[in-house]
């Protein structure tokens, strides 16, 4: 919840500046951002059915408003309204589970389904019930653009503004991801489920491998990271997997150090092209490459900051985007489970080929999109020392972190 709110009151702050230049629309980005936030909050303290379906819709119908905010409506309707479509149509799938499941129960608290399922294990195995179960999971793995249901992906990081991506990209996952980690532990019994457990092995598996591959391949820098967070949730999901059949508090502190620096480290990705993109004209809102070329003549710091994040996604040592992926290593090398090993490290060395030509750009000197004629006027107000200062606080957090992973453990023995 804390992490939900930081990244809002994020957003606000980076959005300001783009709202100024649209003087009659000025408060419905924000009305449309509470509304998704308070949706996002009954998501994570949900412990029912019908609270988790209305959290989810007010999570994400509001949020279609963030993605169409000051965007060109002819190019961007298209994929607004595909990605509408599919929301409700894997909302709809999500609530056909969720009846299929309360067929088989006659319980719509997960608690109640939970005894349910420990005292009755055979109620587990029945077909029906495995059907509601996946039927869940295929809306679930919509959400958080798992495979194979993250084709819309590309297309609407594409088309976002850089400031609602800060919300967008973060604000779902840790809503989604949070419950589902809770609902996968409120059914044990499902480990003993083989069609279901080996299902998601094969989507988070199937998602690190197929986001690497196609990030491989893109020129254009949100469509890269659109990838790259289907291969990161990806990983996330498979270390709640390790996790749920395991009750080491080094897999779960692990956990913990993957999922927070990667929310840290997107939400300062956007918030830096937010600030290029802002007091930098770009000629098209569409980039067909690397719009962060030459940074390293323009703003040197912001240039070492988002080497150093690239460096993190790609799993560096050192960076704190290593730990997590060294946990799954270490764990599937334990286990001997050499073909999940072997497929995720050359997955893994392909991810890294994606980030080094976007970290080699950074340094050349001469581009378009970077000159001083493209220098947007600035607006003089005290958001925009704000900003800057925020950037380097959460950079200079993520160096840190990524040295002494440790004191994440220390911030969430606190709470």
């Amino acid at each position: 919840m804390i992490l939900l709110l930081f990244t809002s009151i994020y957003t606000c702050i980076f959005t300001y500046s783009w709202i100024e230049l649209n003087i009659d629309s000025n408060i419905e980005f924000f009305i449309f951002l509470l509304l998704s936030t308070i949706g996002g909050l009954i998501v994570l303290t949900s412990y029912h059915m019908s609270t988790l379906f209305i959290g989810i819709e007010l999570l994400f119908l509001p949020a279609l408003g963030v993605v169409g905010y000051l965007n060109d409506i002819k190019k961007n309707c298209f994929f607004t309204l595909k990605y509408m479509i599919l929301s409700i149509f894997s909302s709809l799938t999500m609530l056909f589970g969720f009846l299929i499941l309360y067929s088989s129960t006659g319980h719509l608290s997960f608690t109640h389904i939970s005894n349910m399922f420990f005292y009755y294990p055979s109620l587990m195995l029945d077909k029906k019930t495995l059907f509601g179960l996946m039927t869940i999971f295929l809306s679930f793995f919509f959400k958080v653009s798992l495979f194979p249901m993250h084709l819309w992906v590309p297309d609407i990081y594409n088309c976002i503004s850089s400031f609602s991506l800060i919300y967008f990209s973060i604000a779902i996952k840790i809503a989604i991801l949070t419950f589902l980690s809770r609902f996968l532990f409120y059914i044990p019994a499902l480990y003993h489920c083989k069609i279901i457990y080996i299902l998601l092995i094969i989507v988070s598996v199937g998602s690190i491998i197929f986001g690497n591959g196609m990030a491989f391949f893109q020129k254009n820098i949100n469509k890269l990271m659109a990838y790259s967070s289907v291969t990161h949730t990806g990983y996330m999901l498979l270390t709640i997997l390790i996790l749920f059949n395991r009750e080491e508090q080094l897999l779960l502190e692990n956990f913990y150090i993957y999922f927070i620096g990667y929310i840290l480290s997107m939400i300062c990705f956007f918030s830096i092209k937010s600030y290029i993109d802002y007091y930098f004209m770009y000629k098209n809102s569409i980039q067909y490459d690397n719009c962060l070329k030459g940074l390293y003549w323009k703003n040197s710091f912001l240039c070492i900051c988002m080497t150093l994040l690239l460096l993190s996604f790609s799993g560096f040592p050192i960076t704190i985007g290593f730990w997590g992926k060294f946990c799954i290593l270490r764990f599937l090398l334990h286990k001997k489970l050499w073909f999940i090993l072997l497929i995720i490290i050359f997955s893994n060395l392909i991810g890294m080929q994606c980030y080094i030509p976007v970290i080699c750009s950074l340094y050349k000197k001469k581009y378009n999109c970077l000159t001083k004629q493209n220098k947007r006027k600035q607006l003089v107000n005290i958001f925009t020392n704000i900003k800057y200062l925020f950037i380097l606080l959460l950079s200079f957090l993520l160096i840190f972190l990524g040295i002494y992973p440790q004191k994440i453990i220390s911030i969430i023995d606190i709470f």
